[in-house]
């Protein structure tokens, strides 16, 4: 008789952890704060998608005047977003103007930390598949890093040898 209860209990604790597996744990339901949704065009080819944090407005700044400018990828049609969650009240008011003046910031209602990338590239992913769907290529890169446009424009001309 033990053994009967004991089954039973086992088959009703799957049946429950099979329950709780099928149910979505985190609909991603944050809301827009800043949302630019023009940064496509219908004939996006390449969108260069960039996590930054609120505080790093000098990064996001270097980007948009070096690699990150469009104007660097002449031979393709491309868009520049910047991923960003919750900001103190004074780093907000700064990425509202920023925004206002730059017009490609998107900014959800996440918390922004290091443990809540994950939000981060889930809102891009999210994003990308409302406003941003003729995109052929997603660039992603973090606001600290560099991408040698150069180079990745001649590599996609086929004007560089393979050497290896």
């Amino acid at each position: 008789m033990k053994m009967l209860v004991f089954i039973i209990i086992l088959i009703f604790l799957d049946f429950a952890n099979s329950k709780k597996q099928s149910r979505i744990v985190n609909p991603h339901d944050f809301t827009y704060h800043l949302n630019n949704p023009a940064i496509c065009s219908k004939d996006t080819d390449i969108l260069i998608w960039i996590h930054s944090a609120p505080k790093n407005l000098r990064n996001r700044i270097a980007q948009r005047e070096t690699w990150a400018n469009p104007v660097n990828w002449k031979k393709y049609k491309t868009a520049l977003v910047f991923f960003l969650g919750k900001a103190t009240a004074e780093e907000q008011l700064s990425i509202e103007y920023e925004s206002e003046t730059y017009q490609d910031i998107v900014q959800e209602s996440y918390v922004d930390s290091y443990r809540n990338l994950t939000y981060k590239a889930i809102s891009g992913c999210k994003w990308t598949s409302i406003y941003c769907k003729s995109a052929e290529l997603i660039l992603k890169v973090d606001d600290d890093m560099l991408v040698d446009s150069y180079a990745a424009y001649r590599d996609s001309a086929g004007t560089r040898s393979n050497e290896n």
